[in-house]
């Protein structure tokens, strides 16, 4: 979730903190050509103010990232498994693949 915390597409919100948005993509390759098959706006929630506790759990300081989720259709409240794994992994062979003669890989972009 580093790089989502630096991502330049930002803004303000009411209360103070930050929401930092970046985008995941599932891109399916055959034939050499690729597509994109799914997307997923990502957001972070950033707090930049100090605290000793928060909700009785120690801070001890800077507070920072506080929370991210995915924008999901139909209001999903879980990210789909793609997503974790090409923020882990860019790039890669994603195992969480739609179709098992195709290969997918994953993306990100903040």
């Amino acid at each position: 979730m580093a790089k989502l915390m630096q991502s330049p597409n930002w803004s303000k919100q009411a209360n103070g903190n930050y929401a930092l948005r970046g985008y995941a993509y599932l891109i399916d390759c055959s034939s050499g050509k690729c597509s994109v098959k799914d997307s997923r706006e990502l957001i972070g929630i950033h707090d930049g103010r100090t605290y000793d506790t928060w909700y009785g759990w120690p801070v001890g300081g800077l507070m920072g990232m506080r929370t991210a989720y995915c924008q999901n259709p139909g209001g999903a409240w879980k990210c789909p498994d793609w997503v974790t794994y090409s923020i882990l992994y860019p790039g890669k062979d994603n195992p969480y693949k739609w179709h098992s003669s195709r290969r997918s890989q994953s993306q990100r972009s903040f």
